[in-house]
């Protein structure tokens, strides 16, 4: 089976599984070469919501830094990552 998977929408199925994650993660990047890439755990549980086959919201607690924001004010991309831990 593959390690990982891409989706282009979230669909009814996707919604309920993510419903159900504990944990996510969120990464970014600056369009810098020599910038630091930045990929951080986010939770608990019910701080992201799906808005839209293309759209999810998530409560970004403080943490050790501000560099994802700083990255989607630069360049607007984001990644959102679940894992399916067993």
């Amino acid at each position: 089976p593959p390690m990982a998977r891409t989706y282009d929408e979230i669909d009814e199925h996707l919604r309920a599984w993510i419903a159900r994650q504990p944990m996510f993660f969120v990464g970014s990047a600056p369009l810098a070469g020599d910038g630091h890439i930045n990929v951080s755990p986010k939770g608990p549980g019910g701080t992201l919501r799906v808005l839209g086959p293309r759209r999810v919201a998530y409560l970004d607690y403080v943490g050790s830094g501000a560099e994802t924001i700083a990255h989607v004010r630069e360049n607007g991309r984001v990644v959102v990552m679940f894992c399916a831990f067993r």
